[in-house]
Order: C-alpha cells, then sequence, then structure tokens
C-alpha cells in the first residue's frame, strides 16, 4: 500500500541526488557559498539539464503514485478450509507447501479463524478456520486461491488413500 510507494519515491530521489553528486552537480556545502555552485552548472550545461529531468522524472514519480494510490491496489480473498481433511488443512497452512504459493503469486496468505469439529458451530465471535490471501493484484489473489484449491483438492484425495485398512488397528 501506501508505505511502499513511498519508499520507492524516497529512494528514486535519494538515488537522483547521489548521480547529481557523482556528476558532481549536488551543491556541496563549501560551494554554496557565493554561489560558487551556478558557476560548476555554467560551465556544465548538459549535467544541468541532466539534474532537471531528475528532478522532474522524480516528480513524476510522486504523482504516479499517488495517483496509483487512488486505484485499488489491495485485493483479499477468503478460503475456507475448516471442513477439508486434517492432511489437506495440515498442507495449506504449511510453510513448506505455500511458500511456492505465495512466491509464484505474489501474494501474502494468513490462516484465520479456529478449527470447528464437523457438525459443530464456531464459538461466539470467530469463525471457521479460513484461509486469508492478500495482494496488490486481482490476478494474482485468484491465482493464488486456485492454486490452494488444487492443493487441497490433492491432499485431500492423498489422505483419503492413507486411510487403509491397514491402520485400522492404531486409530483411537
Amino acid at each position: 500500500g501506501m508505505q511502499s510507494q513511498s519508499l520507492v519515491t524516497s529512494d528514486v530521489a535519494e538515488r537522483a541526488r547521489a548521480a547529481a553528486a557523482a556528476l558532481g552537480l549536488a551543491p556541496a556545502a563549501p560551494t554554496m557559498i557565493g554561489g560558487g555552485a551556478m558557476v560548476n552548472f555554467g560551465a556544465n550545461p548538459t549535467a544541468q539539464q541532466a539534474m532537471l529531468q531528475a528532478q522532474r522524472a522524480a516528480q513524476a514519480l510522486q504523482l504516479a503514485g499517488m495517483a496509483g494510490q487512488a486505484e485499488q491496489d489491495h485485493w483479499e480473498e477468503e478460503l475456507e478450509i475448516n471442513d477439508y481433511p486434517q492432511h489437506a488443512r495440515w498442507k495449506a497452512t504449511h510453510k513448506e507447501s505455500i511458500t511456492p504459493i505465495t512466491e509464484l503469486c505474489d501474494v501474502c496468505v494468513t490462516a484465520k479463524g479456529c478449527f470447528v469439529k464437523p457438525g459443530l458451530n464456531p464459538p461466539p465471535g470467530e469463525r471457521k478456520l479460513y484461509l486469508l490471501i492478500e495482494g496488490d493484484a486481482e490476478r494474482k489473489v485468484k491465482s493464488a486461491v486456485s492454486q490452494f484449491k488444487k492443493l487441497l483438492q490433492e491432499a485431500t484425495m492423498e489422505s483419503e488413500e492413507n486411510k487403509r485398512p491397514l491402520f485400522s488397528k492404531y486409530t483411537v
């Protein structure tokens, strides 16, 4: 959101300043006395133009940044995972299995709510277990949601396969 944008613009302004300093344009304290800085500019008009262009570019970026904030740059979608088998819920909240999705789709995922056993209702003020998927573009969030649905379906199938009679004598 807003914070990252201001960081970007100040970074650009900073780089413009650094570039100007490298070109010997930034009025260092001593040259400012008696307008010495202007003499530098006069001797090197192209550098002065470069500095002006850098300033204009920084301003344009700042304006673009402000305009961008008016548009929606935060999307979120919820995906309820409460009613999936334990293995699937575990996969959908486990760092190893969700990192590839969050990195690929450039989203942020938070598990929220609490697990509610089948047939029961969540406690007052609580919600069933769900994932909150957030990103700065709708398509990123939507593609992450479909990746998570795939992950949950695959994990559900795995857990069905694991319910072999072989293990029945250990079940509690």
